[in-house]
């Protein structure tokens, strides 16, 4: 009897420390935001530069995240002065940890190098698009071929 007793009370004290656990990762999930006070809008007319080492690119993204560099602007010297630039954001610099990368409309969770080369984190979970919710606590997606913008009070 008085083990099973202490097999009853181990149980509880293993399930109160995982669900505590449980807990801290929850309010930490970047998928537990409040999904009503953004939304997504995709963009994939905009510039954006590529670093690879010592060299970048500009080109856009397509819809399911993929980069395409523009052959006037491929592999250049990394801070090489260029002209007729147009104006683009550089999507994979700094190095960044806890990160995701958009693939097809699902998110891989990893963390770029200081090359600029994304690296997934094995063993997590990858997580569908829709699930995502933005907010100043999410993980940010580096490829992301759009943005989130503030939704409007509707009256």
């Amino acid at each position: 009897m008085r083990g099973t007793q202490l097999l009853f009370a181990a149980g509880i004290v293993i399930g109160a420390c995982s669900g505590i656990q449980f807990l801290k990762l929850s309010a930490q999930n970047p998928l537990t935001t409040d999904p009503g006070e953004y939304e997504y809008v995709a963009e994939t007319s905009r510039w954006v530069m590529l670093v690879q080492g010592e060299t970048e690119s500009i080109g856009k993204l397509d819809a399911t995240g993929n980069f395409t560099p523009d052959k006037r602007w491929f592999q250049f010297r990394k801070g090489q002065s260029l002209s007729s630039v147009p104006p683009n954001r550089v999507i994979n610099e700094p190095a960044q940890k806890g990160i995701f990368e958009f693939r097809s409309g699902r998110l891989i969770p990893g963390d770029l190098d200081k090359d600029g080369n994304f690296v997934p984190t094995v063993g997590r979970r990858v997580v569908d698009f829709k699930e995502y919710r933005y907010g100043p606590k999410a993980l940010n997606i580096y490829n992301l071929p759009g943005r989130f913008v503030k939704k409007e009070k509707k009256d």
